[in-house]
């Protein structure tokens, strides 16, 4: 008798146990679910825009960019600018040695006043040369001379005038100054190197720098072929930089 109601108690306590743990589980779980416990956001099913982003690599760059030269040859004797120099237009970027483009300058100033010496003295020979025609004192050989002397003295002066002024464009010349207003943004050159001019070297002369108005950029980039079909004019992009911090190791 004593085996057989064993046996019954078991039957029935392990039920018991069973519903027990049951409910010591879920019962915890139930009692969250009162007035203040977090409901769910419902939405009714409908169609919706799907927002698709591209990305792609590129690289941020000038849209005019400017090779500045220098028209006279020599040396750089001054350069007060650096990558990173804000200019305007018309600021000194480079001075070049000027020895030589003075003395050309000179030569041909001095060639030009003798040349108009020499038309001002014809003038007043072919303006004697009239009068004495018109007297019959000379023949028509010695009054077509004299016409001719004004005629070769009025080309020499014009020639030396236009010397003179090629030699002081020259001069000029050897003052390189800004073209545009703009930023520094490469320097090939340094004081002290001899430079090429622009206009008379075959290779198109020495880049002494390379400037462009950051004001006015733009960005290009490879956008892959499996995205180059969601891509259209006029849609809007957003552009942003990756900056990297480099630190360097110190020592104690």
């Amino acid at each position: 008798m004593k085996r057989r109601w064993w046996a019954t108690s078991l039957k029935i306590l392990l039920p018991a146990a069973a519903v027990a743990v049951l409910v010591a589980v879920f019962v915890p779980g139930l009692k969250g679910r009162g007035p203040g416990a977090a409901t769910l956001e419902t939405v009714p099913v409908g169609r919706r825009d799907l927002a698709l982003t591209i990305e792609a690599t590129g690289t941020v760059e000038p849209i005019d960019l400017v090779e500045v030269k220098s028209k006279a040859p020599g040396q750089i004797l001054r350069m007060p600018v650096e990558v990173g120099s804000v200019v305007e237009a018309g600021d000194l970027l480079a001075q070049v040695d000027t020895v030589d483009v003075s003395n050309q300058y000179q030569q041909a100033l001095a060639a030009m006043l003798e040349a108009r010496a020499r038309r001002d003295v014809a003038a007043s020979q072919k303006s004697r040369a009239d009068s004495l025609y018109d007297q019959q004192v000379i023949t028509m050989t010695e009054y077509e001379s004299a016409q001719l002397s004004l005629v070769n003295a009025e080309s020499q002066f014009v020639k030396a005038r236009t010397d003179l002024e090629i030699a002081r464009q020259k001069r000029a010349d050897a003052t390189v100054r800004a073209p545009i207003a703009g930023t520094v943004l490469e320097q090939t050159v340094s004081v002290g190197q001899v430079i090429s001019s622009a206009t008379g070297s075959v290779s198109g002369g020495t880049t002494l720098l390379k400037m462009a108005d950051l004001r006015r950029i733009r960005v290009r980039g490879l956008v892959a072929e499996t995205d180059i079909g969601s891509v259209h004019p006029g849609q809007a992009a957003a552009i942003g930089a990756d900056v990297a911090l480099f630190i360097s190791p110190c020592y104690y």
